[in-house]
């Protein structure tokens, strides 16, 4: 029987933002050192997680996950952490992302953000829930983002290596079917049946948290004891099956996007993008800085760059393509500042696609335009704008539907 293992941790002390600290729980754990376990245990892939903790650098955490899965053969599935380069990630070689609520501290601005991105992308996350409040946590991000694919770590477990909540969260979360559960240090097969007969096999997946078992267990740990608390399970061969590899294989390795959409992706700037981002500024024909007002914005273009704040960038077949600004506005709505594809990148229809986006990170919306500007007047109006007020300077508004 295949198995994919969920939740595996991989990570160095070297990764630590301070010289003296090591990694928390011990949890230094190499790919290579990790490809040897997973050869002896008969584990034909495996997620492999960042080290949750805001004490560790974020950025070497994904590279190190990124390097892994370059020389895992395919067998390691990286999974990253939230940052500004999330859009990226998933649209690279990560298959979803991890948010610990107890060891990260990301602001509600922020996470909802990455999550809704997630969403659009239509990639998984995987959570550990704080101590309190478990399913409160869990709804509260689907509030946010409710199509999004959530896996709760540890099915919810209160202490390590108990059913402790489970039962509660399982019947609590059984109406919402995009909500999985993931069995790692639970270990109780009694409890791996009741998952089943509440919410089905094709809702949970099997995982280890290696090497945190190790650490708590010391000797007496072996790998495969959890696998065994699966197989052991009074469960049919097919809900083992589910478990151990068909609900993982569905949740992270399905085509996450349709195939029309796989080579363009959005994400925030970054200095990366300063040099491309300033040829295309100095590019732009009369007409369009006339359409953008670009010489009354440029102060503030400048000074988001330098903050890294509102822009995105819009990357095509890996080359940039333009990008898009937004500014807050009062009752929650955005204002969509500037939208602009290089002239070799128009007509491929992307700024249908790219307003898509924004529509969905930015569900009420406003955008003034040029009333001359007819492309972009009529791309707004086929993307289910209205145009509220304005002669010269029109004024559109997109409060909350759908198109």
């Amino acid at each position: 029987m295949k198995i994919i293992d969920s939740h595996v941790h991989i990570g160095l002390n070297k990764f630590c933002l301070k010289e003296d600290r090591t990694l928390p729980y011990d949890l230094e754990n190499s790919y290579v050192g990790y490809l040897s376990i997973m050869k002896k245990s008969g584990i034909e892939k495996a997620c492999i997680l960042p080290i949750p903790d805001d004490g560790y650098d974020i950025e070497m955490s994904n590279d190190y996950l990124r390097e892994a899965a370059l020389h895992g053969d395919g067998k390691l599935l990286p999974i990253c952490r939230f940052d500004s380069s999330i859009s990226e990630n998933i649209n690279s070689v990560f298959y979803g992302a991890k948010y610990h609520k107890v060891y990260e501290n990301i602001s509600k601005t922020a996470l909802d953000e990455y999550l809704k991105i997630l969403e659009y992308y239509r990639k998984p996350l995987i959570t550990h829930a704080a101590f309190k409040d478990k399913v409160k946590q869990i709804k509260g991000l689907l509030n946010v983002a409710p199509e999004l694919v959530i896996v709760l770590a540890h099915m919810g477990r209160g202490n390590l290596y108990t059913s402790e909540g489970v039962k509660d969260n399982l019947n609590a979360l059984r109406e919402y079917p995009n909500v999985l559960f993931e069995t790692s240090t639970v270990g109780n097969s009694d409890t791996v049946k009741l998952a089943c007969d509440i919410v089905g096999s094709e809702r949970v997946m099997f995982g280890s948290d290696y090497p945190f078992g190790k650490i708590y267990f010391g000797n007496k740990y072996n790998y495969t004891d959890e696998i065994d608390v699966v197989l052991h399970a009074d469960i049919t061969d097919t809900e083992k099956e589910n478990i151990l590899y068909r609900t993982a294989e569905r949740t992270f390795l399905h085509k996450n996007i349709n195939e029309k959409d796989c080579d363009l992706y959005i994400a925030q700037y970054s200095k990366k993008y300063k040099e491309a981002f300033n040829h295309m500024l100095a590019s732009l024909n009369k007409q369009d800085k006339d359409f953008l007002a670009l010489e009354h914005k440029i102060s503030v273009i400048r000074d988001c760059m330098r903050k890294e704040k509102h822009i995105y960038v819009i990357i095509y077949n890996g080359s940039f393509a333009g990008y898009f600004r937004e500014s807050g506005r009062p009752n929650g709505f955005s204002l969509l500042e500037e939208l602009v594809l290089l002239p070799e990148f128009r007509g491929k229809g992307l700024s249908k696609k790219v307003i898509s986006f924004y529509k969905k990170i930015y569900p009420c919306n406003l955008v003034k335009t040029n009333a001359k500007n007819i492309v972009m007047n009529s791309l707004l109006e086929s993307q289910g704008y209205i145009c509220v007020s304005g002669e010269r300077i029109l004024n559109w508004e997109f409060n909350g539907g759908t198109k």
